[in-house]
């Protein structure tokens, strides 16, 4: 045995010295030096490990390519042993992330090892932080955090906004799909707000049955701040005026700028049946639609 060891290390007494001081190793390391053909000096370089490299060679078949993986980051030899204990079948998924395995552990401590859901962050590993931070902050939102991995900045920027209100938070996982239009929205109302109109970001999360329509409009009306404003304060108004600039495009700026004449003026082109002729004297005076309708 120690012959064969000689031979692999080609009677360097240097490295031999450190077989005899581990002389009750020199069986495994014989054995390993001959499964991971050119390993030798690896092996003999974490001859303490000796017992954990055993059985990552087994987890990896005696993959000389995967244990060249394991030598190169032999301080977490353990935790790479153990994790693949605790993840069936996931050890080259586990290598490939090497550098992300505390929090890989941490991430398979909140789910339970629910291969599942570690699946996921296996084919996320770049988002794999934003997981694990909010999965120990929302620990029952779980599913709705993964469901957003693609879209996880919005969602940790979002939470951080509104993480001291637990129905606002609610609200955000409950539409945890529409993450980055409600951030589009809310930065913009953070713009709104910043330049003294009364509005807030959380106001998009209670105008979320108008979210698509303030978006459309929001672009409809790009760069022209005032119209925009006028909008921000109304979200709920969004649908009507949608619909109606939809059909009447060319009096947009006179309907954005009398969002509290809308209802009449719908009510007002029912009675006339759409007829474009009085639209248009109507929509010519959109701010005595009101009075019109009450003489009507």
């Amino acid at each position: 045995m120690i012959g064969e060891l000689a031979t692999e290390f080609a009677n360097d007494t240097e490295k031999m010295s450190v077989v005899f001081a581990n002389s009750g190793k020199a069986s495994q390391l014989r054995d390993l030096s001959k499964d991971l053909q050119g390993k030798g000096d690896d092996l003999l370089a974490n001859v303490d490990q000796l017992d954990v490299i055993g059985e990552l060679a087994t987890e990896f078949a005696n993959d000389t390519e995967k244990m060249s993986v394991v030598f190169a980051n032999s301080g977490k030899a353990s935790q790479l042993r153990d994790l693949s204990k605790d993840l069936q079948g996931k050890g080259d998924d586990l290598l490939a992330n090497v550098d992300q395995l505390d929090v890989i552990g941490d991430l398979a401590s909140e789910f339970d090892n629910d291969l599942s859901k570690l699946d996921v962050v296996f084919e996320n590993p770049q988002n794999a932080g934003g997981i694990l931070d909010l999965s120990k902050r929302f620990g029952s939102k779980h599913n709705e955090i993964l469901s957003a991995v693609d879209n996880i900045d919005e969602v940790e920027n979002l939470a951080n906004r509104f993480e001291g209100d637990a129905s606002k938070i609610e609200t955000l996982f409950d539409n945890v799909d529409r993450v980055v239009d409600i951030k589009i929205l809310a930065d913009k109302f953070d713009d709104a707000a910043a330049s003294g109109v009364e509005v807030k970001p959380e106001d998009v999360l209670d105008n979320l049955e108008h979210l698509d329509d303030v978006l459309a409009l929001d672009q409809k009306f790009d760069g022209e701040d005032g119209k925009l404003m006028n909008l921000y304060l109304n979200p709920e108004k969004a649908g009507s005026l949608k619909g109606l600039i939809d059909r009447y495009d060319q009096q947009a700026e006179d309907l954005i700028f009398n969002l509290d004449a809308l209802d009449s003026i719908e009510a007002l082109e029912q009675q006339v049946d759409g007829d474009s002729a009085q639209m248009a004297i109507l929509l010519a005076n959109p701010e005595k639609s009101n009075q019109i309708k009450n003489l009507s």
